[in-house]
């Protein structure tokens, strides 16, 4: 239970560290939670997931955005924020545990969890901007399509790391 609190806690501090883009921040978010589910498995990688989402839901400012609450999901960044607890489920579920994942799951199990937010995030972005999906496409996935690959070698390479000393956290 502490590694789930610990997580949520690093995605609400990763959502601060972030470079203002229109109409979605760049923030290191994804990252934690792609190492959640990597580090912790699917369920406990999830659960630290929704316990993010609660936590910014109930009103704690935990969010990118200057605001917190239900209303939060009004906002362009919602579908992304929403995609976080399937994306770290698959993450967790496709890297497999350790001890029995290789760096194509891992490799794998990050680039499909990348994609989940992606896949969530987009559409919402799409209804909530009033834009059609090629126009949402350009703003809500190419300008962040690099910082995802650096974020994907950064997760695969602490997974690794972590892999090689110790293994899941428990």
């Amino acid at each position: 239970m502490a590694w789930v609190l610990s997580f949520a806690l690093l995605t609400a501090l990763a959502a601060k560290i972030q470079v203002p883009m229109w109409p979605v921040p760049l923030t290191l978010q994804t990252a934690v939670v792609l190492l959640a589910g990597v580090v912790l498995g699917p369920v406990a990688g999830a659960a630290s997931q929704v316990l993010y989402l609660g936590l910014g839901l109930a009103g704690a400012p935990v969010f990118a955005g200057p605001v917190a609450g239900p209303g939060y999901l009004l906002l362009p960044t919602a579908g992304y924020l929403l995609g976080f607890v399937p994306a770290a489920a698959v993450a967790g579920y496709v890297s497999g545990p350790v001890g029995r994942r290789g760096l194509g799951r891992l490799v794998a199990g990050v680039a499909l969890a990348t994609a989940v937010v992606f896949m969530i995030g987009i559409p919402w972005l799409a209804v909530v901007q009033n834009l059609g999906y090629a126009p949402a496409l350009k703003v809500g996935l190419v300008p962040f399509a690099p910082g995802a690959v650096l974020k994907g070698v950064l997760v695969v390479s602490i997974a690794r790391l972590l892999d090689s000393r110790r293994g899941r956290l428990s």
